[in-house]
């Protein structure tokens, strides 16, 4: 049914909606928010039945994602989100450090229809095991493999799987030899990103976002290079490259046809704008991420999609169409 809606139904009113099982997490990478601002973050969990309440609007998305600031598989109930996301006929995807991808839980993402695998790395050896604090890089090549394994025994094509690689400064040797050590391994996507978020102390050195079209146009060639080499192992590598200058007309959150819903249940447009601290929202270096906290309403409680067509969230996303983005949005690198 989920698949005959998508090929001859009305266009769905998201292109993704991205819910956030959890904010805890069995790591600590130097450079996410959680291990930067650890004193004020909650560790929340999104209750099984406010999950279950959203399932009406998540029927209504083209790609519901089950991943936010935590380890999603931490949930005791993330199983269940996925079968449920299924049945409810939308396609389900999620984003793991793949610590926890044990025989027995690739064994249950396979049961449950999982259609899109995700996992996170920041180099292929040591260098994402010192910035990726609590992960190990070969772990996560050996759940690939065995991934992988499952699904052949199985005669599966699902989940497709792909990588979530964040390029450093330190890593830019390392990121060469990625098509050779994914070859083989049933990854089909490897997406690199550059930090979004530079807020742990040593990052200003490891940040690789361009400060000047020059120094743009060299990392972008280098990143086409290492794109043009994983097609001969079967790689599709794309990069996400921020412009030397941000406060663009667009935003890769993609604010006009996606959502958000955190683990306390908020609908917002931006992981970055609801980060769940118990104090306030940070005060950030210029060109880090939003100015202030914001979000449009309990999503479970009212509805995400009456929230979505209601005046403040229809407000929010005329200003981007006008290029005029609100002041939270100010200076952020998700706008290009």
């Amino acid at each position: 049914m989920g698949l005959l809606r998508r090929l001859f139904g009305p266009r769905p009113l998201w292109d993704w909606v991205q819910v956030e099982p959890t904010t805890a997490c069995n790591a600590r990478c130097l450079y996410c928010p959680r291990t930067v601002l650890g004193d004020t973050w909650e560790d929340r969990f999104l209750p099984l039945p406010r999950f279950r309440a959203l399932l009406p609007a998540l029927a209504r998305a083209g790609h519901a994602h089950l991943q936010g600031w935590g380890e999603p598989l931490l949930h005791p109930d993330f199983l269940d989100m996925v079968r449920l996301a299924k049945a409810a006929g939308v396609r389900v995807g999620t984003t793991t450090n793949a610590m926890l991808l044990s025989e027995a839980r690739i064994a249950g993402l396979l049961d449950a229809g999982l259609d899109v695998l995700a996992v996170s790395l920041a180099g292929v050896g040591p260098e994402n095991d010192r910035v990726r604090t609590g992960t190990r890089a070969a772990r996560v090549l050996e759940a690939l493999d065995a991934v992988a394994a499952a699904k052949a025994r199985r005669g599966l094509e699902r989940p497709s799987v792909h990588v979530a690689y964040m390029l450093l400064r330190s890593g830019l040797e390392e990121i060469l030899t990625l098509p050779q050590v994914l070859a083989g391994r049933g990854v089909h996507q490897v997406m690199v990103s550059v930090l979004d978020f530079p807020l742990g102390p040593g990052l200003e050195n490891e940040d690789l976002a361009p400060r000047d079209q020059a120094e743009h146009d060299a990392l972008h060639e280098r990143l086409m290079a290492l794109s043009r080499s994983g097609l001969d192992a079967d790689l599709d590598i794309c990069f996400r490259l921020p412009p030397p200058r941000s406060d663009g007309p667009e935003c890769t959150e993609n604010p006009a046809r996606a959502a958000v819903v955190s683990a306390a249940g908020r609908a917002t447009a931006c992981v970055f704008q609801n980060l769940p601290l118990a104090g306030e929202f940070p005060g950030l270096p210029a060109g880090v991420g939003p100015r202030r906290a914001l979000d449009f309403g309990d999503a479970a409680d009212q509805g995400l999609d009456r929230l979505w067509e209601g005046e403040a969230w229809s407000a929010f996303r005329r200003a981007f169409a006008q290029g005029a983005p609100p002041a939270s949005c100010a200076g952020c690198r998700k706008r290009q």
